[in-house]
């Protein structure tokens, strides 16, 4: 996965076997409480909130703090999928998309070719119609939007369609509401917190991901992503082209909710936000 780092002192994260820092801090630090928390949504082994896939190692890269680079992203995804050969590469992270194919669109789609792999990426936190963020745009990505528990979309869930080509996306919806998860150390009053958002959506169904691949190795991740969509909650037709076509639900995480969900920023030099939550 890439993301803002990890904290490696938390007990929720002790399946992490890799990590690489591909941003401009010093070191895989999680500052900022991010990719702690969507490490622990994938697979967290703490005892009373697990993750979806508590047995699945994870190999972390961080490609920055509040915001992050798109050549550090670009940098994260080429590690992740040449040479940690990760089958399941979850992205929580997006930025306002444009016409045409960007380099982050253009990596997911020549990565996902090349190695098979399966890039699982927030649709972003702007909460209208056309408003799927890159790279979750790009063609080959799992893109996931967010749900509350009575399976509505989340008002702050950026929806379809796709900008230009009018593509459904996203691909899939899933719990992004208030969602329970290890905390970075200093980025909360204990060791776990909720937050909503997109960001935390798409680990649910990279956990499932990650599940699916290991029962059947010899998949490909547009087999993999093909599946998960076929086996979710079909939507009905007036729905699907803003929400996607299937919803995924889990159960099992609660919490108060939190700060108000940041919109994400248009693209720059700088690269894009993370597409946190609330």
């Amino acid at each position: 996965m890439l993301d803002s780092g990890y904290d490696a002192t938390h007990p929720a994260l002790k399946d992490v076997t890799q990590a690489k820092n591909f941003s401009d801090e010093p070191d895989i630090t999680d500052g900022v409480g991010h990719g702690t928390h969507v490490a622990s949504i994938v697979a967290g082994a703490g005892e009373k909130y697990r993750g979806v896939a508590p047995g699945a190692k994870i190999a972390l890269g961080k490609v920055g703090g509040e915001y992050a680079g798109e050549s550090a992203i670009l940098a994260g995804m080429e590690w992740a999928a040449t040479e940690v050969k990760a089958k399941i590469i979850n992205v929580s992270i997006g930025s306002l998309d444009i016409p045409g194919i960007d380099p982050l669109e253009h990596a997911v789609d020549t990565l996902s070719a090349r190695t098979g792999a399966l890039f699982v990426i927030a649709a972003g936190n702007d909460g209208v119609p056309g408003s799927v963020s890159s790279p979750g745009s790009a063609e080959a990505a799992l893109t996931v939007g967010a749900v509350d528990r009575s399976d509505r979309m989340a008002d702050f869930s950026s929806r379809g369609p796709k900008l230009g080509d009018h593509a459904i996306k996203p691909d899939a919806t899933a719990p992004g509401l208030d969602i329970m998860a290890a905390a970075a150390q200093g980025t909360a009053d204990g060791p776990y917190a909720a937050h909503s958002g997109t960001s935390m959506a798409a680990p649910h169904v990279a956990g499932a991901a990650a599940i699916l691949a290991q029962r059947h190795p010899d998949w490909n991740g547009q087999q993999l992503k093909a599946a998960l969509i076929g086996s979710s909650a079909p939507q009905p037709a007036p729905r699907t082209s803003t929400r996607g076509p299937g919803a995924w639900t889990w159960s099992g995480r609660s919490g108060s909710r939190c700060s108000p969900v940041p919109r994400t920023s248009a693209r720059s030099s700088a690269g894009a936000d993370p597409a946190s939550g609330r």
